[in-house]
């Protein structure tokens, strides 16, 4: 908004309200600028002038440059439409998903499984699993079902980390375990821990002849 001005033609009094029956507040001195803060009533200006607010009649002012309000804003203002691709994104994986960016980590062409919602929310199981899928200990087999009997292990120390560090996560637990966890891990357990004993696992038919 912007206040308007005026200048006074004579002594006038400075009063709390629109009408002579108000309160006389300040006697201001005739040729005096004051400043118009609204609209006039009934051809009484709100004014403020030495510190003073208040309204005077509008007969008694001179050059006067009406009050500006602030225009109406638009309840409902047309919406930015968003970009579909910014401009900045490195497009990769052309002749698949052009619009697809494995390195991003905000909404747009994301790698949805490193933004920072699924990093916090994700459960410890939903990422070991990952974890060792990474790390070729994928699938139901011995090894995968090696890999998943440490589980608890990784689970146990990951809980005792997070005593030292409360924001520690899931994903920046296992990570810190490093590559060659699983592979130290199974190079240490006995045959038997890694599955390998198939003859006791699995014992071999017999055929007997009548």
């Amino acid at each position: 908004m912007a206040a308007g001005t005026a200048t006074t033609t004579t002594n006038l009094n400075l009063r709390a309200g629109p009408g002579t029956n108000s309160a006389i507040l300040y006697t201001i001195p005739g040729s005096t600028s004051i400043s118009i803060t609204g609209v006039p009533n009934n051809g009484w200006y709100p004014v403020t002038v030495n510190g003073k607010t208040g309204y005077v009649s509008g007969t008694y002012l001179k050059n006067i440059t009406p009050y500006t309000p602030d225009p109406t804003p638009n309840p409902n203002p047309t919406p930015t439409p968003l970009p579909t691709q910014p401009s900045t994104m490195p497009i990769t994986n052309v002749g698949q998903n052009p619009f697809y960016n494995p390195n991003a980590t905000d909404s747009t062409g994301k790698n949805w499984y490193d933004t920072p919602l699924v990093k916090q929310s994700a459960g410890f199981d939903a990422e070991y699993e990952k974890f060792i899928t990474d790390r070729g200990y994928g699938g139901l087999n011995d090894k995968g079902d090696f890999a998943r009997s440490l589980a608890d292990r990784a689970k146990s120390g990951f809980a005792s980390a997070q005593l030292n560090n409360p924001a520690l996560t899931n994903r920046e637990y296992l990570a810190g375990l490093g590559t060659d966890f699983l592979d130290r891990a199974r190079a240490a357990a006995t045959p038997q821990q890694r599955g390998e004993q198939h003859a006791i696992k699995r014992p071999m038919a017999r055929w007997t002849s009548r």
